[in-house]
């Protein structure tokens, strides 16, 4: 009966996300999700929105800013 949670400090990942303009507009226009992209905002790099997203060590980071 272990913790279905637990299997979470067993994960490594780094993601880089990089959204198009034109997703981001999409994106932008549902108010839950502007929530979510003002709360955590993305770099700038050549005309996209750009995100760090880390999770290790069971705790989930984007942009350096902690999640959970």
């Amino acid at each position: 009966k272990q913790n279905p949670l637990s299997a979470l400090s067993a994960i490594d990942a780094h993601i880089k996300l990089a959204l198009a303009p034109t997703l981001v507009g999409f994106i932008s226009e549902q108010p839950k999700a502007m929530m979510i992209l003002m709360l955590f905002q993305p770099q700038d790099v050549n005309g996209k929105k750009v995100y760090g997203v880390e999770l290790k060590d069971g705790k989930l980071t984007v942009n350096g800013m902690s999640v959970m």
